[in-house]
């Protein structure tokens, strides 16, 4: 029996014949995906906090708890971009995956959604102010974790 053992260069020029150049990269990002940080102030619009109700509350990075956790909540939800622009496009892409939280809290018996971080590229990022939304040449993009809360 004859073992065969390949040089690590040998070994790199098997894989790019097999792997044409940029196949080996993630799906999800290209020349033109940008992640922003955007706003959470367009929250306070009465237009927004409609849609989300007013019954579910929601809190940006750390807050203090108090009432019994219930348990991890997550979404992430895509809009289409629109000739509206990408702050446009983000804030509908937030108050979208707030609408599935809200609602998901609602079933769970839950009441308020404490330190939402962004979820960008598999890492939570925490800001009081700001969320990250993604941009590709398609669609905008926002994904949130957080901790559901129950009444006190």
């Amino acid at each position: 029996m004859t073992a065969r053992f390949l040089v690590p260069g040998a070994a790199a020029l098997a894989l790019a014949m097999v792997f044409p150049a940029g196949l080996g990269r993630a799906a999800t990002t290209s020349s033109t995906d940008v992640v922003l940080d955007a706003p959470l102030s367009v929250l306070e619009k009465p237009a927004n906090q409609d849609r989300l109700g007013r019954d579910i509350t929601f809190h940006f990075a750390d807050a203090p708890g108090g009432t019994p956790i219930e348990g991890r909540i997550r979404s992430r939800k895509h809009v289409t971009n629109s000739f509206k622009g990408v702050e446009a496009d983000c804030e509908a892409a937030l108050v979208s995956t707030l609408e599935t939280i809200a609602i998901s809290a609602r079933q769970r018996g839950g009441t308020r959604v404490v330190n939402l971080r962004s979820f960008w590229a598999g890492y939570p990022t925490s800001s009081a102010t700001t969320y990250k939304c993604g941009r590709g040449r398609v669609a905008t993009s926002v994904s949130l974790v957080g901790t559901l809360e129950g009444s006190n």
